[in-house]
């Protein structure tokens, strides 16, 4: 069923639930077209604010050490630097982490793209987190482009954008998908053997 999943689909899903307001801002896009990731939030926390100089990265550390198999790293704002590079993504990689969603830039791009690490983010930056970014907490609920997402709210990110489920929406959010796409299926069919959108859309109220 998660494998059907897309964020147009799933936006649909939520607006028929009155659930709107979940798709995070179009800056957040993929790092490359073909990526696409589907799971639960893991979410960091973070801040402009440098870390301790003694061990400056003890927040992305710790998150990172927490992540479980399945999960999409969820990153709130932070604004010039990158929290998220190869290594993090080699370390998150071998704990199950399927992708992350960075509303901040991220480095080692051409890194992040051979390894496949399904990456949406605001674009990339040389610039390393010391001393100018830091993660003050993770397993918290955080803002993310625009959205609150909690841990367990489930990611859908592909060409189109990224979207959060929240977790209690998502069995009956997977419903509604499945019931969509067979539906598609049938005006699909029928559009392509030449009925008129009118009569299909009437007939069916998809589009």
């Amino acid at each position: 069923m998660l494998a059907a999943l897309s964020a147009a689909l799933v936006s649909d899903c939520l607006d028929r639930l009155g659930l709107g307001g979940r798709v995070l801002d179009a800056r957040v896009a993929a790092l490359e077209p073909g990526m696409r990731v589907v799971g639960p939030a893991h979410t960091l926390h973070a801040s402009d604010q440098p870390g301790a100089v003694g061990d400056p990265y003890a927040g992305e550390i710790a998150a990172i050490d927490a992540t479980e198999s399945g999960t999409v790293v969820v990153i709130s704002a932070c604004r010039e630097a990158a929290i998220w590079g190869e290594l993090l993504a080699t370390s998150a990689t071998a704990r199950g982490a399927v992708g992350v969603v960075s509303d901040a830039p991220v480095r080692d791009t051409q890194q992040l793209c051979a390894m496949g690490f399904a990456t949406f983010c605001v674009g990339a930056s040389p610039l390393d987190s010391q001393g100018r970014v830091s993660i003050l907490a993770h397993g918290s609920t955080v803002t993310c482009a625009g959205v609150e997402i909690a841990p367990g709210d489930l990611i859908v990110g592909d060409r189109d954008g990224v979207v959060a489920i929240p977790e209690a929406a998502i069995d009956e959010v997977v419903r509604l998908v499945n019931e969509k796409l067979q539906g598609e299926d049938t005006v699909r069919a029928a559009l392509a053997a030449g009925q008129s959108l009118r009569s299909v859309f009437d007939d069916h109220r998809i589009l």
